[in-house]
């Protein structure tokens, strides 16, 4: 038996080295996979597996080394090929960038130049990038330098006196030396600040439009200081702009020579392609987040109750804004809101026309702020005239391509008041004498003919009716209408002309007794069907000219028969459409995609008819701007 033991215990041992394998392999949930498979710096601090198999095939760059010296070691490794060399330390030198960002921005400005140089070495050559575009490294190289622009940008941007002067930057041992695109900053470069769009985000509403291309997508934001004449129809709250921020690098010529590095802000809205290396790619851009960084500031909602209920505060903020300088070669479609409302009810269809390239190509976003609380006839006299002014400003030689509006509920019958032609029609529905045999005084008596007698414009080209009360809404006699018009304020000017109006016997008429029932009149009574001034309204045609469109709310039966709640599709249809819908929608929900649709299609046919059916193809972009 001794003598058996220690072939015994051999056995044993062979027996345990046969059992065990080479290699442990485990099995991993496919998400945990997947997440290492796009591991980077960016995610969660983990380097990319690139990365990784780069650090533990160089030797000089593992053990406890300084950050610098890794990426050294990584930068003059000879075991790793340039393509591996160019990714690897792009990765290195963005994580010690953001490392040292708060501390040192300085330096992080180096690091981050540092990381957009290599992964610009990777991704853009004369003859095009050095990765296929099926290798992961190729999406990562990508991340890699917006990331690296982006934040190279932010600290730029973030000290004004240093925005766009030209600088020297240092990372380790290599020097960038910046200038900036003068020209490109006359488009983008006069914003009081710059913020990552990829920080923003909007999650009410439903679509985020973006271009996926070079550069980083940015807001601008510039405060309204009112220094210029056009500025009264930019929004007060500040104007938001799509800009992208490029860096382009040109090789040194000599080792100790720095890297020429080019800085560009472009305006996303003039360019959809830029020439990189002597090729063209897309621009990158975000096309949503300004239009919701100005939303942001706006406070549109809470205006919308306080310009109701006092009309001076409504008044002072009164016009029409433009969501982006003019250009003669878009259409303007104006966006009029009805009762009780603002601008906000637009949101997603603002975002849309903005966002979307079949339409931001061909339209451009007007908006009219009103107080709702005055008669009807009255807020469409300072429509009216607001839009003559901003048409006027704009094209000071009345050329301009025809308008769309779009309108919804009161706001529908200011729209229409551009398009029809009164003659006296309104006038004789309200008093019995001529302008000239009223008691007034000049401007009173002008404020009242151009109240009731006027024009249609020549420069309206299409109108979209949706849930407006054409023939009056029945719910304005209502009991809780009559309480809720005691609470708004309405302007002297207009309490004393028709207080002054009813005084003079010879004026008095149907109309003059109506309002004698009333009270002081306001919104409410103006969209009563009972007033002689509205059912004259209701009876006049829309100009020949323009053809117009209704879409109408059918979802309930209310005083008036089916209807969206507070319009009855009786009093929304009109005659003469080019177009009317039907849809399930309620009063306030004008703003959901199937109402939507139809409000795409007629600008889709609009823009055909005005521009032609295939817009003109841009330049390449290197004949524009070759670099």
């Amino acid at each position: 038996m001794r003598r058996a033991l220690p072939f015994i215990v051999i056995a044993v041992i062979v027996a345990g080295c046969a059992a065990r394998p080479d290699l442990d392999l485990r099995r991993v949930e496919l998400r945990d996979a997947y997440r290492g498979y796009i591991d980077n710096v960016l995610l969660d601090g983990r380097y990319s597996r690139a990365t990784q198999q780069a650090l533990a095939l160089e030797p000089a760059a593992q053990g406890d080394i300084t950050a610098d010296a890794r990426l050294d070691a990584l930068w003059r490794s000879r075991r790793l090929d340039e393509t591996a060399r160019l990714f690897a330390t792009a990765e290195l030198a963005l994580e010690r960038a953001q490392q040292t960002e708060r501390k040192d921005p300085a330096a992080a400005r180096g690091w981050y130049l540092l990381a957009a140089w290599r992964a610009y070495q990777l991704l853009y050559t004369p003859q095009g990038a050095r990765l296929s575009p099926l290798d992961l490294r190729m999406h990562l190289a990508q991340a890699f330098l917006s990331a690296a622009t982006g934040g190279y940008v932010m600290l730029r941007t973030g000290v004004p006196e240093q925005r766009f002067a030209a600088s020297v930057e240092r990372a380790g041992a290599t020097q960038f030396a910046v200038s900036v695109d003068a020209y490109q900053l006359y488009e983008a470069g006069h914003y009081d600040e710059y913020q990552l769009a990829w920080s923003m985000a909007a999650p009410e509403l439903r679509t985020r439009y973006t271009r996926d291309g070079v550069g980083v997508p940015l807001v601008g934001i510039r405060n309204n200081a009112h220094e210029y004449p056009i500025d009264r129809y930019y929004p007060p709250e500040g104007i938001g702009a799509p800009v992208t921020g490029v860096l382009r690098f040109r090789a040194p010529d000599a080792a100790d020579a720095p890297v020429a590095t080019d800085l560009a802000l472009y305006d996303a809205r003039r360019h959809a392609q830029i020439c990189v290396a002597q090729r063209g790619y897309p621009l990158a851009a975000d096309f949503t987040m300004p239009y919701a960084a100005l939303l942001n500031r706006a406070h549109l909602s809470q205006w919308s109750l306080d310009a109701l209920l006092d009309f001076r505060h409504g008044e002072a903020h009164r016009g029409i804004f433009m969501l982006e300088p003019y250009r003669p070669d878009k259409i303007v479609v104006l966006m009029v809101h009805g009762f009780w409302s603002s601008p906000v009810i637009w949101r997603e269809l603002s975002n849309d026309v903005l966002g979307d390239p079949a339409l931001r190509e061909r339209y451009q976003v007007w908006h009219y702020l009103y107080p709702t609380g005055v008669p009807f006839w009255e807020a469409a006299r300072r429509f009216r005239a607001d839009l003559d002014g901003a048409v006027a400003e704009v094209a000071p030689g009345g050329v301009i391509h025809p308008l769309i509006l779009v309108a919804h509920s009161m706001g529908g019958l200011l729209a229409k008041s551009a398009a029809v032609d009164t003659g006296t029609r309104l006038w004789d529905a309200a008093l019995r004498v001529p302008p000239e045999r009223l008691d007034l005084d000049a401007r009173e008596r002008d404020e009242l003919r151009d109240s009731l007698i006027f024009s249609h414009r020549p420069y309206i080209g299409r109108i979209v009716f949706l849930g407006v009360p054409q023939h009056g809404a029945a719910e304005a006699d209502s009991t809780l209408a009559s309480f809720g018009k005691r609470l708004i304020s309405l302007p002297t000017t207009v309490l004393q002309t028709l207080a002054t109006r009813l005084r003079q016997g010879d004026v008095v008429s149907d109309f003059s007794a109506w309002l004698a029932s009333r009270g002081t009149p306001s919104a409410v009574d103006s969209l009563s069907p009972q007033s002689p001034v509205t059912r004259a309204f209701a009876a006049l045609p829309v100009d020949a000219s323009i053809p117009f469109h209704s879409i109408i709310g059918v979802k309930e039966n209310g005083r008036d028969g089916p209807g969206d709640g507070w319009v009855s599709y009786a009093s929304a249809h009109l005659d003469g459409a080019a177009s009317e819908l039907t849809l399930p929608v309620g009063h306030s929900q004008f703003d959901q995609p199937a109402p939507l649709a139809e409000v795409y299609r007629i600008l889709r046919l609009h823009a055909d008819a005005e521009l032609g059916a295939d817009p003109s193809s841009p330049r390449p972009a290197c004949e524009i701007a070759p670099h």
